[in-house]
């Protein structure tokens, strides 16, 4: 999982979306390192919250309370806290992971029909917003070797077994190509493996047939909203540079309050996908009106960058003081 920015983890009561941050390099430019100092009661002096390590470098992962579904059954938090840490092992379940699109190597992604009735296009816009997915059907239909392109591109598999192909997503639209979501469809599967094998197959009836009724279920997908834009889904986490500086007492949480400065304003991402500065059009998935869509500016942060790894599936944003989480329909952060 050392590719992964994101998991979402299980023990005995307990659920945690977690995302991966150069914690213990955040505690040493801060110069916190070696012995944690602790008062009477066995809470940590400079840090926030309570943990059981006694050196700073023991420390692996920070979560809030509400990932702790043990404390509910208590009146004293921390009694629950400790019993817990006294009871489970460190071994977590692995429930979910961040994961590309399977779109020209997770830099296309699928509309939905909630998001295309949200923006409102007006017809005109609309012909142009489906201009390229027209001409990738008509590639389809046209040519063998754009079946084979946009299938290998889309679905990860390729005719050949000893190395993956990656498709460039602007060369495909450029030329004679596009999509499927049965791929385990036996005749899907018999047609793309003879066609790899023998071009000339693309001259029988059953490759004809097959294809004319691959092409007309490329255009259903568009009737029902399933449109390749460039984009991806991503996982929202929201101020985790603000969280390490509450770790260590230098941040208050609330607004309004003396502490470091914001890293995101109100509509301002932080995202590895899309370039520095470019707007970006997100709703979260699904949603119901359109008043549910972010219109947002990316911005890169040295900060971020620094203490935490984090890739194109991951998206961050500040919901400290802002509307955010009810403009994007009670998202989750």
């Amino acid at each position: 999982y050392s590719d992964h920015s994101m998991m979402i983890l299980r023990n005995r009561f307990f659920k945690s979306c977690v995302f991966r941050t150069r914690l213990q390099k955040w505690f040493r430019d801060l110069g916190l390192n070696g012995k944690i100092e602790k008062d009477a009661h066995g809470k940590p002096i400079k840090i926030n919250g309570y943990t059981e390590a006694n050196r700073y470098e023991d420390i692996k992962m920070v979560v809030t309370h509400s990932s702790l579904k043990y404390i509910k059954f208590f009146h004293a938090p921390m009694t629950a806290i400790k019993q817990w840490m006294n009871t489970v092992d460190d071994v977590f379940g692995i429930v979910k992971t961040d994961t590309p699109t399977t779109y020209f190597g997770g830099k296309y992604v699928r509309t939905n029909y909630q998001l295309l009735n949200t923006i409102c296009m007006t017809e005109e816009e609309t012909v142009e917003f489906l201009k390229q997915n027209k001409n990738i059907i008509n590639k389809i239909g046209s040519s063998s070797k754009a079946f084979i392109a946009y299938v290998e591109s889309c679905s990860g598999r390729t005719n050949d077994t000893t190395k993956e192909k990656e498709i460039d997503a602007d060369k495909f639209f450029e030329s004679p190509y596009q999509e499927n979501d049965d791929y385990f469809n036996p005749r899907f599967e018999v047609c793309r493996k003879l066609v790899g094998l023998n071009r000339k197959f693309d001259r029988t009836y059953f490759y004809k047939v097959f294809i004319r009724n691959y092409v007309k279920q490329l255009s259903k997908n568009i009737e029902i909203g399933k449109v390749l834009i460039e984009g991806t889904y991503a996982t929202i986490v929201s101020n985790p540079y603000e969280m390490l500086n509450y770790i260590v007492k230098q941040y208050n949480i609330e607004p309004g309050q003396e502490g470091h400065p914001l890293m995101l304003r109100e509509r301002e991402i932080y995202s590895t996908f899309f370039d520095d500065g470019v707007d970006i059009l997100g709703s979260r998935s699904p949603h119901i009106l359109p008043g549910n869509i972010l219109l947002s500016t990316n911005l890169r942060s040295d900060e971020i960058d620094r203490y935490f790894v984090f890739n194109p599936q991951i998206v961050c944003i500040n919901s400290i003081g802002s509307l955010i989480l009810h403009r994007l329909n009670g998202s989750d952060q």
